[in-house]
């Protein structure tokens, strides 16, 4: 939307998405747990310290990275191929599909760069999910938790399984972006 329409506020949008492109996630993480704290207006649902609750931070620090991307790189497409597509006859969800395939090897690099910042985040993670073993505990936490230890044999061989999942999402994702440029 925000590359593909016109609207009152738009700059103030981009700028808030801008800002949340460099967030802090313990920032994230700050403001998620105020929102579920047992007083706190969302408190009634009792998501503090599960993995849902994780997942909301993951998506808020991530998705401002994804979506200032992604407006870059449909921005980067000639702006007649949108009203090219819309003389054939085709509806705003076909055009922002069409328009999302045009750019779509731009769009795996957002993909990539907002999981890059999902996996690898602690502070949103440890706030809203506390490091519980068995229930919220993800990599990244693990990591920490054990190098505060001085276990750093086993913080690193964790730190190998993160950057082998890491490297393996990544290597999909480009074999993906090969294949949408038929190379």
């Amino acid at each position: 939307m925000l590359a593909l329409r016109r609207f009152r506020g738009q700059g103030f949008v981009r700028t808030i998405v801008n800002t949340g492109m460099g967030l802090p996630p313990v920032v994230v993480g700050l403001v998620v747990t105020m929102f579920l704290w047992r007083t706190g207006p969302l408190g009634f649902l009792g998501l503090l310290y599960t993995p849902l609750a994780m997942i909301l931070a993951q998506v808020i620090v991530a998705l401002p990275i994804a979506a200032g991307l992604t407006r870059s790189a449909l921005e980067l497409l000639d702006p007649e191929l949108a009203s090219a597509l819309r003389v054939s006859g085709a509806h705003d969800g076909r055009v922002a599909y069409e328009l999302l395939r045009a750019a779509l090897p731009q769009v795996i690099v957002a993909i990539s760069a907002a999981f890059g910042r999902a996996i690898a985040e602690v502070g949103a993670s440890l706030m809203v999910g506390g490091n519980i073993l068995g229930q919220t505990r993800v990599l990244t936490t693990a990591i920490t938790l054990v190098a505060s230890r001085g276990d750093f044999a086993q913080a690193i061989a964790l730190g190998i399984v993160l950057l082998v999942l890491a490297f393996a999402v990544n290597a999909g994702l480009s074999w993906r972006a090969r294949t949408a440029m038929n190379i």
